[in-house]
């Protein structure tokens, strides 16, 4: 049996989304999320990581990506390091709906983190 696999770092990051009330249909969403890093420790993001993220819970054509980490520094004990998201491509009447993000990171079993928004004509 071969050892166990270390904890994933990237585990134990929190995600927040920070997105515009309201964005004008067929146009990008353009929306930061910010990593938070609660532990006692500097997280480093290599090897750098894949991101979903969802509207309303559909994959779209921007539905997975790797974070820019080359451009990213280590994040320090309760440090945040924040990307600049935009999915370009997605399809969604005019009204409420659900802009989710998540951090593909080894068994952190966490739902998605996800910000309202309203989509105009």
């Amino acid at each position: 049996t071969p050892p166990p696999l270390p904890p994933d770092p990237l585990a134990q990051l929190t995600v927040t989304i920070s997105a515009p009330a309201s964005v004008i249909a067929n146009h990008p969403i353009v929306y930061v999320v910010d990593l938070h890093n609660p532990g006692d420790q500097p997280v480093v993001l290599s090897p750098c990581r894949g991101y979903r993220q969802t509207l309303d819970g559909a994959k779209t054509p921007s539905y997975a990506f790797e974070l820019n980490c080359a451009d990213a520094r280590m994040i320090p004990p309760r440090g945040d390091e924040a990307f600049v998201m935009e999915m370009q491509q997605y399809t969604a009447a005019p009204g409420r709906h659900a802009l989710c993000w998540d951090l593909d990171a080894a068994g952190t079993g966490r739902e998605p983190v996800c910000a309202a928004l309203a989509v105009l004509r």
